[in-house]
Order: C-alpha cells, then structure tokens, then sequence
C-alpha cells in the first residue's frame, strides 16, 4: 500500500501544492507508505477511509479539514443555494476565499494552485453531484470517538490549519481537533491552502 490521498472540494491532484516550496507544512508533511491524507473535503474522505481500513494504516494527515460545525444549518443551505444559482460563480468565490489567507500572495503562488482548481471542468459536469458534494462537505460532522478509535487503533493523526482560513473556522477547529490529534500544527499567517 502506498500513501492514499483525497482531493479537496474544486480540486484535482492537488497534493503536489502540500510539497511545493510556497506550502508553509512541507517540512512536516513526511509523506510515507501506509499514510493517508486528505485536504479539506478529502480529509472527510480520509477519517471515513481510516475508519473502513483492515489495511495497516501508520498516520491520517488531515489537510485544512472542512470543518463547519458550528456554521447555522440556515447558512448552510444558502451556501446550497448560491452554488445552485450559479455554481462557476460560487467556486470562484471559494478559490478567491482559499487564497485570500496568503499575505500578499505573489503571482507565482496563484499560479502554483490554478492547475489544480479544476474551475473549467465544473461548466461541463452534472451540478446534481457537485451539489451533492457541497452538501455532504457542508454538513459532515466529525466526531470525536470515531478519531479516538482511529487513534486506539495505533494510527497517528496529525491536523493541519491556517490562522488565516476564510474557508473554515480555524479555531473552533483547532479546539475540536487538540485533545484528539497526535500533533497538530498551527500555521501563522496561512490560509486554507497553508501557502
């Protein structure tokens, strides 16, 4: 088994991003065999995976995870709302949201995270199943027993967030994940994507 990785909400391939040299967790990010790892969306996919494993998993690295548990369920279906008015619009948006935790970014960091938004193939796909996704990511809870079982286990998990994430709430975050995590590192000055 090699290291098994899941995308992000909007995103393709984009683990290259988490070893570039703009990504503020490169130097933690110790990639090996028997890891799993997701980023945002994909750390949902990830905990579920960990979960369902019989295979020998050594460490669940959770990417920026998508965490909206204390977001108003009346908030979340506007969020549902407005990607189903107009959903190129709204994926806009959250790129633009992703990358505005990065001071300043330069052009060369927008253009490191651009092949990986796959925007272009949203106008062709059927919305039904972005909606889907969006819903699934709005509305997932992670829960406590089920990291503490992934941790009895023997499964190291590391957590990974922005100070500066205007995607999810990065603090309310940081408390839910501390007591469960392994180690979780807290990046200054980084965004979503911990450019």
């Amino acid at each position: 088994m090699t290291a098994v990785y899941f995308s992000g909400f909007g995103f393709a391939h984009e683990s290259a991003l988490f070893v570039a040299p703009f990504c503020a967790v490169r130097d933690c990010l110790d990639v090996r065999e028997f890891d799993v790892m997701g980023f945002s969306y994909g750390a949902q996919k990830a905990v579920r995976y960990a979960l369902d494993s019989p295979r020998p998993i050594r460490r669940l690295c959770l990417i920026s995870p998508a965490f909206f548990h204390g977001m108003p369920t009346r908030r979340k279906e506007a969020e549902l709302r407005l990607f189903a008015a107009n959903p190129v619009r709204y994926l806009q948006t959250f790129l633009q949201q992703a990358l505005s935790g990065i001071i300043d970014a330069s052009e060369a960091q927008k253009e490191l995270v651009l092949p990986y938004f796959c925007l272009s193939r949203y106008e062709s796909i059927c919305t039904k199943e972005l909606a889907d996704d969006l819903r699934t990511l709005l509305f997932y809870t992670f829960c406590a027993d089920e990291l503490t079982q992934i941790r009895e286990r023997g499964i190291a998990i590391e957590v990974f967030l922005g100070e500066k994430d205007r995607i999810i709430a990065a603090k309310e975050a940081r408390d839910f994940f501390a007591p469960l995590a392994t180690r979780l590192f807290w990046v200054r000055d980084a965004g979503h994507l911990l450019l």
